[in-house]
C-alpha cells in the first residue's frame, strides 16, 4: 500500500512541493507519492484529507487558517500563529502544525541574516504573514506590520503586540527596515520595490510571480526567493512526517528542477463515475481544447459497445484496445483526454500519460461510484457487485492513480460547475508555465 501525501491550496497546480517530497520518498525507499490537491474551498479540502486517506497534507493559501479548526489537536505553534500549513493523521486522528515560522527563520539563517534587534517589515496579514511575525518575534526581532487593508494589520499588531504601519507609512518604513518579508499574493504589487535600499534582506514568499526581486537586485538589496523559504519549511515538515532527518540537499536539488512535458495536453484518470467524461467535455470547452474519451475511441475501433467487447473478447481484448487509443491521444496537443477508469493498469499506459502537461486524478469515493454507476453498463461493476467489491477494486487502482497525476481533485460530493471551476483554475496556471 503506497502512503498518499498531499498539498492543498487554490490555485496548486504551480507547487513545487511534490518534486521535493517525490525525491526524497524515493531516495529513502519510502513508500509514498506527494501530489497537488484542488479543493474549492477549506471545506472540501478537508474532506479530501479524510477521504483520501492522506497520511499528512501540507496547506497553502488561502487554506491555512480555515484548516486549522477541523484539526482536533494542533501544536503550540500553530496555536499561537492561528493558521496551520501542516496536518498529520496517526491513530489518534489529525495534528496540526506550522512549519512556515521555521521556513522564515530558516530561510534568513541559510542567507547569514540574523533578524535579532533588527527592524523587520512584514507585508500581508494572512497565514503566511501570521507565521513571518511569530517567527521574526521569536528570533528577538522589532517587528512591524502593513497590509493593503489597514484594519486587518492593525489586528495582527495587537494580537501579536507589534506594531502596525498604514499606507501613508509604508514608503518610510520600508526605507528603514533591516529585513521586508513579503508575504503577499503571486503577482500583486503595491509599490514597495521604489523604496528598497543597499544591504537590506528582502524575503518574498511569492516564488511563481515575484514582483519584488528585480526592483531589490537593482536597489543593491539582498534578495531571498520564497523558494528558500519553502524548502525550509518542507525540511521540517519532512522530519515531522517521517520521524527522519530531511535530506536537504537532495530536496534543495528537486526543487531546482520542473518536469518537461512532452505535449500540451490535459488527461483525467479515475475510477468509473467519478466524472471523467462529462467535466473533461465541459473542460474542453471553457479552454476552447479538443475533447477525446478513450472509452468511445475504443467503442468506434471496434464498432461495438464497451459491454458486447467484454462479452465477445474478454477484458484483455478491451485492455489492447484501450492502449492503443492511448496511444493515439495522449500527445495530442490542445486536447483534454478522458481515459477509462482501467486504463492506469497498463505500465506503458501509465508512462504515456505522464507525459501529458497536467494529468488529473478525479477522485471518488466507492460508496458515490457504484451509486453514479448503477445501470450504466459498467461490466466491472454489475449488479451483483457489492460496496465492498468497489471498494477493493478501487483500493488496487489508487496506486496506479496517484503514479500518474499531478493533481487530484474529489469530486465526490461537487456538483459539475464547481468541479470544472476548480479544474479551470488549474489548468490554467498549469498552462502558464
Amino acid at each position: 500500500m503506497v502512503d498518499l501525501y498531499a498539498v492543498c491550496g487554490r490555485p496548486v497546480a504551480h507547487s513545487r512541493s511534490p518534486q521535493m517530497f517525490n525525491a526524497a520518498f524515493a531516495a529513502a525507499g519510502v513508500p509514498a507519492r506527494y501530489l497537488r490537491l484542488g479543493a474549492v474551498d477549506a471545506d472540501g479540502a478537508w474532506r479530501a484529507f479524510q477521504s483520501l486517506d492522506l497520511r499528512a497534507m501540507n496547506v497553502t493559501s488561502p487554506f491555512k487558517q480555515a484548516l486549522l479548526a477541523p484539526a482536533g489537536r494542533v501544536d503550540a505553534a500553530a496555536r499561537s500563529i492561528g493558521a496551520t500549513n501542516c496536518l498529520v493523521r496517526d491513530d489518534h486522528g489529525s495534528l496540526a502544525h506550522n512549519t512556515d515560522w521555521q521556513g522564515v527563520c530558516g530561510a534568513l539563517r541559510q542567507a547569514g541574516i540574523d533578524p535579532a534587534g533588527k527592524r523587520c517589515l512584514v507585508l500581508g496579514a494572512g497565514g503566511a504573514a501570521r507565521a513571518a511575525v511569530y517567527g521574526l518575534l521569536r528570533a528577538g526581532a522589532r517587528v512591524m506590520i502593513n497590509n493593503r487593508t489597514p484594519a486587518r494589520a492593525r489586528r495582527l499588531a495587537a494580537e501579536f503586540g507589534c506594531q502596525f504601519a498604514d499606507g501613508e507609512r509604508l514608503p518610510a518604513e520600508l526605507e528603514q527596515a533591516a529585513v521586508v518579508v513579503s508575504c503577499l499574493p503571486d503577482g500583486v504589487d503595491i509599490g514597495a520595490g521604489r523604496h528598497l535600499r543597499p544591504g537590506q534582506a528582502v524575503l518574498e514568499a511569492a516564488y511563481r510571480q515575484p514582483v519584488l526581486q528585480q526592483a531589490a537586485e537593482r536597489a543593491g538589496a539582498i534578495y531571498l526567493s520564497g523558494l528558500e523559504w519553502l524548502l525550509q519549511q518542507a525540511l521540517v515538515a519532512h522530519e515531522i512526517f517521517l520521524g527522519r532527518p530531511a535530506p536537504a540537499r537532495l530536496m534543495h536539488r528537486a526543487l531546482q528542477h520542473r518536469r518537461a512535458a512532452a505535449a500540451n495536453s490535459i488527461v483525467l484518470v479515475g475510477f468509473m463515475g467519478a466524472g471523467k467524461s462529462l467535466l473533461g467535455r465541459m473542460l474542453a470547452e471553457r479552454l476552447g481544447f479538443s475533447f477525446v474519451d478513450t472509452d468511445e475511441l475504443v467503442c468506434r475501433t471496434a464498432g461495438s459497445s464497451i459491454e458486447e467487447i467484454f462479452k465477445n473478447g474478454g477484458e484483455d481484448c478491451f485492455r489492447r484496445l484501450e492502449r492503443q487509443a492511448v496511444e493515439m491521444t495522449c500527445e495530442l496537443g490542445q486536447t483534454v483526454v478522458a481515459c477509462g477508469g482501467g486504463a492506469v493498469l497498463s505500465r506503458r499506459n501509465r508512462e504515456l500519460l505522464r507525459r501529458a502537461r497536467l494529468a488529473v486524478w478525479l477522485w471518488v469515493d466507492g460508496e458515490e461510484a457504484r451509486r453514479r454507476a448503477a445501470g450504466r453498463g459498467r461490466p466491472l461493476l454489475g449488479p451483483d457487485r457489492t460496496s465492498r467489491d468497489v471498494i477493493r477494486l478501487l483500493q488496487e487502482r489508487r496506486q496506479h492513480y496517484c503514479e500518474v497525476a499531478d493533481l487530484v481533485v474529489d469530486t465526490s460530493t461537487l456538483d459539475p460547475a464547481a468541479a470544472v471551476e476548480v479544474l479551470h483554475d488549474e489548468v490554467r496556471v498549469a498552462l502558464a508555465g
